[in-house]
């Protein structure tokens, strides 16, 4: 790949978060994966390797015909399967590891009725206050209105823990929780927040509404033009930074 930027893919179904009779040993290997998984998205972060964990749905492969079970259950996973158990061609799975591939999302779905639904889960005590929200193509951590976060850039490595810990690659940010001097350009403090950033290939969102805080002129230029970029961008409404990371991932 002649990006600097490797990808790891590991592929997960969804039976980790079932419990069918007879498949406990393979439903084990797969919450191995899971684990595996997570822990190698942050161990390969600092060596820019991206851990991409991919979740297919029941296939129209030979799988069921060459695995244990009744003909009855095997026939069921195959072309006969009921109108409402949604079975995915191989080539559509290929599309979707390449648009992760692409994409470089922590978790990959396929679309339909099982993605995983939006959830907004907040962080265990004890780390930054912030709120994970996971939903079928994006992830991100958002911070808590009025609350601060960042009492200073140093405080960015935090942000990064988060994000990695919880499988986000991106965060929505207030300005109340960053730390006044990020909006000085001047300071150097928004120079440092957004290179350990970019260097962990996490985007930020900052919801900025009209008067909540003053910055220079020079400070709009760097938003300017980091924007096109898709590293960092500055809204007045949380919707807009959640369409711009939507648009981003999509």
């Amino acid at each position: 790949c002649a990006s600097a930027l490797r990808n790891l893919m590991q592929g997960r179904n969804r039976i980790t978060a079932m419990h069918i009779p007879g498949l406990a040993a393979y439903a084990a290997t797969k919450t191995a994966l899971n684990m595996l998984s997570e822990t190698a998205r942050v161990e390969l972060a600092p060596a820019n390797i991206r851990v991409i964990t991919v979740y297919p749905r029941m296939t129209a492969t030979d799988f069921g015909k060459n695995s244990l079970g009744d003909r009855a259950t095997r026939q069921s996973q195959r072309e006969g399967a009921p109108a409402n158990i949604v079975v995915d061609s191989p080539e559509y799975v290929v599309e979707k590891i390449l648009a992760a591939a692409r994409r470089e999302p922590a978790e990959q779905y396929m679309d339909g009725a099982m993605d995983a639904p939006v959830q907004a889960i907040p962080l265990e005590p004890g780390q930054m206050k912030l709120t994970l929200i996971a939903g079928n193509d994006m992830t991100f951590v958002e911070g808590i209105p009025g609350e601060v976060s960042l009492a200073n850039a140093g405080d960015v490595d935090r942000l990064i823990e988060a994000c990695f810990s919880e499988g986000a690659s991106a965060a929505l940010l207030y300005a109340a929780n960053l730390p006044l001097a990020f909006f000085d350009i001047s300071s150097g403090e928004a120079g440092i927040v957004l290179q350990k950033l970019r260097t962990y290939h996490i985007r930020l969102a900052v919801v900025c509404p009209p008067g909540s805080v003053t910055f220079s002129s020079r400070f709009r230029e760097m938003v300017d033009d980091e924007m096109p970029k898709g590293h960092f961008g500055l809204f007045e409404t949380r919707q807009a930074a959640v369409d711009w990371l939507q648009q981003l991932a999509t």
